[in-house]
């Protein structure tokens, strides 16, 4: 359970944790061997990127920010939920960030494309490895009541499926691979947007803010969808590979530094909104316990001397020269009393001690005090 104490135990049993190990230790694994073997092996082809190396460097930049939101939003979440879930974005954030820079640093091997451009099968497995964790991460934050396995595997075909379309020849299979990849993101893509829409529209018990949701479906819509969308623009040859690289680093940022970025800020809110509505209930308590004292102490004494000791006045004796001593006594109380039940009696008293309480708060006469059937008062003391 979420609620439990954390434990690192939960890589293994919280989904989108688990998710993270098995793809992050895949991940590590496919990769090394792929930078082992592109140091030792691979005959490395100086493709000219032109400004491709630019929009690698900013991409990777901006991936930096991520893995700081992550990591400060992991270690300042009080409640296991939100430390699951930032996890889980750090090691989305590290894994595409450590591919980034690999990629830019031609640690990774280079496959000559359909069109005699460089393709990076690193950034392929990256996506495989945190597509899954980042569409388990949404079905948590949302409180989605589908299981999203079908999604994930839809992902990894979307991916390969796209991979495929970047190696082969464009007529008929390099294109026929992307227009399928891009069918598959159309399936990806509206069970996130709807996971974001039932929550916005409060049919599920998600506790992020509206605001944020709403952003964060309309990123994921545009991210998601123009990935491979950039790239069938490429194997059209309706944008140049710099202008593809630099939308898939756009777009990269848009899908994972985003969503992190607008979680921590809006856990980081949720917190701060707890912190003050406890605060207030506090006060508002507070406030509540201390109108009852007074209710108490003003039945005790006259309004005059207790505002006195509410403000650490010393009350003194005073001398009045003439006041006005009220006294009321029902006549034969003793024999109505013995001839009426105890709770009748003191439901005609009560209302009679009412009326008297409402007629000396009108002529401003200071109720003293009930002694069972009578009523003192006093009037010019002790306000004159």
């Amino acid at each position: 359970s979420l609620e439990a104490a954390w434990s690192w135990s939960m890589l293994w049993t919280v989904p989108a944790l688990k998710y993270l190990t098995v793809h992050g230790l895949l991940w590590v694994a496919a990769t090394a061997a792929l930078s082992w073997y592109t140091v030792t092996v691979h005959e490395r082809q100086a493709y000219n990127r032109g400004w491709a190396d630019v929009w690698y460097g900013y991409g990777a930049f901006g991936l930096a920010i991520g893995v700081a939101f992550s990591g400060m939003g992991f270690l300042g979440a009080k409640s296991t939920e939100k430390k699951a879930m930032a996890l889980a974005l750090f090691g989305v954030n590290v894994m595409t960030l450590a591919t980034y820079v690999l990629v830019l640093l031609r640690l990774s091997p280079t496959i000559e494309g359909s069109q005699s451009n460089a393709v990076e099968p690193a950034r392929y497995l990256e996506w495989l490895a945190t597509g899954p964790v980042l569409i388990q991460v949404i079905a948590d934050i949302t409180q989605s009541p589908n299981n999203p396995t079908a999604v994930i595997a839809m992902n990894y075909l979307v991916t390969i499926a796209a991979f495929l379309g970047a190696i082969l020849p464009p007529f008929p299979l390099g294109n026929l691979c992307s227009v399928l990849s891009c069918a598959g993101i159309g399936y990806v893509v509206t069970h996130l947007v709807m996971c974001f829409t039932r929550a916005i529209d409060c049919t599920t018990t998600s506790t992020v803010e509206t605001s944020a949701l709403k952003w964060l479906r309309v990123s994921t819509l545009v991210s998601w969808t123009l990935v491979p969308v950039s790239a069938l623009a490429f194997h059209a040859e309706l944008v140049s590979f710099t202008a593809a690289e630099a939308a898939l680093a756009v777009l990269d940022i848009g899908a994972k530094v985003f969503l992190t970025l607008v979680l921590v800020n809006s856990t980081v809110e949720h917190a701060q909104n707890q912190k003050v509505d406890a605060i207030t209930a506090i006060a508002e308590e507070l406030e509540t316990q201390v109108n009852n004292c007074d209710a108490i102490l003003e039945k005790m004494m006259p309004a005059s001397v207790l505002e006195q000791i509410k403000n650490g006045e010393a009350t003194e004796a005073q001398e009045y020269e003439s006041v006005t001593v009220f006294f009321s006594d029902i006549t034969n109380f003793t024999v109505i009393s013995s001839r009426t039940s105890t709770k009748d009696m003191m439901k005609t008293l009560n209302m009679l001690w009412l009326e008297y309480d409402a007629i000396a708060k009108k002529w401003g006469i200071y109720k003293v005090e009930t002694i069972g059937d009578a009523y003192l008062g006093v009037a010019g003391a002790p306000d004159r």
